[in-house]
């Protein structure tokens, strides 16, 4: 498994010893059956390419819903400082706690157990949540918290909740600046607070 993802990324499994080509930064990811985000999916690309567009913008992000923690390696890899990143699933904290040690990430991401990170409110520029299905109002008002002001919630909302999504981000501060549609009934959202 190798894998191209937009300009600069290289997945691959942590066992191909093939070199990666010269001017892509390698993600190393153990394939879990358990849990999602080893590249391949719609959303899981989609999203990678946008952080290698946006990163720049970004110091400190938190991956809500982690699976294989792909996003947050990519992430610090792509220059990123710190990284959080969380899941309710134990299995899905332990993978990605594996990755991150494979990809010599550790000082700079920190993995946990749970469904919103214990970190200061206000304290990341950035949250990704790809779990899919319809976000409640009380998690897009707990991830609206641990973002600065103009900070930048990127989520992956069926299609059909698109506008119930949007709704409790307004309520919650945050304001839809992108949508794109993937190949699937998924949209790849960006929200921004306003404050």
């Amino acid at each position: 498994m190798s894998i191209p993802v937009g300009e600069r990324l290289w997945i691959k499994g942590d066992w191909d010893t093939r070199p990666v080509p010269a001017g892509r930064i390698p993600i190393l990811i153990h394939p879990n059956p358990n849990v999602q985000g080893i590249g391949y999916e719609s959303a899981t690309k989609a999203i990678l390419m946008w952080l290698e567009q946006h990163i720049d913008q970004h110091d400190a992000i938190c991956d809500i819903g982690c699976g294989s923690g792909i996003l947050g390696i990519a992430a610090v890899k792509l220059g990123v400082s710190k990284a959080f990143l969380t899941d309710a699933a134990q299995y899905a904290v332990d993978a990605a706690a594996a990755n991150v040690l494979a990809n010599g990430v550790s000082d700079k991401v920190l993995t946990q157990l749970g469904t919103v990170p214990i970190i200061e409110e206000a304290s990341v520029s950035l949250v990704i949540s790809n779990i899919g299905g319809l976000p409640s109002q009380q998690f897009i008002a707990a991830v609206a918290r641990l973002l600065r002001p103009k900070g930048i919630l990127l989520l992956t909302v069926p299609f059909e909740d698109a506008e119930q999504t949007e709704l409790a981000a307004l309520s919650a501060g945050m304001m839809l600046i992108s949508t794109e549609r993937l190949k699937d009934t998924t949209l790849l959202s960006a929200f921004q607070r306003m404050a």
